[in-house]
């Protein structure tokens, strides 16, 4: 099931424990879709549409360090001499998008 979502609300995706603003206009999918449609804070979207919270690609912006890092170490992401948040956004995002080479 995917959903747009109609009010922000706080969440989190079914890969990804860490709860975030979800944003009004963003496609979701899976259990909190079904959620949002309920509590009236999404629509039922076409089984098309483009989820926006892929679990190939998490909010990486929503994340502070701790977090960031946290993603990283869960899943043994080497992120090499990154220190700073936007250089370890981009490492993740490298990684998981198949351009880490």
């Amino acid at each position: 099931m995917r959903a747009k979502v109609l009010k922000e609300f706080p969440g989190c995706t079914d890969d990804n424990p860490i709860t975030r603003m979800i944003k009004e206009g963003e496609i979701i999918s899976g259990d909190l879709a079904k959620v949002a449609i309920g509590e009236g804070w999404a629509e039922e979207a076409a089984d098309d549409a483009v989820a926006t919270n892929s679990p190939d690609m998490p909010a990486f912006d929503d994340m502070n360090m701790g977090q960031l890092k946290a993603y990283a170490a869960e899943r043994q992401i080497d992120l090499g001499t990154a220190t700073r948040r936007a250089e370890i956004i981009a490492v993740l995002k490298a990684v998981l998008s198949g351009d880490d080479a």
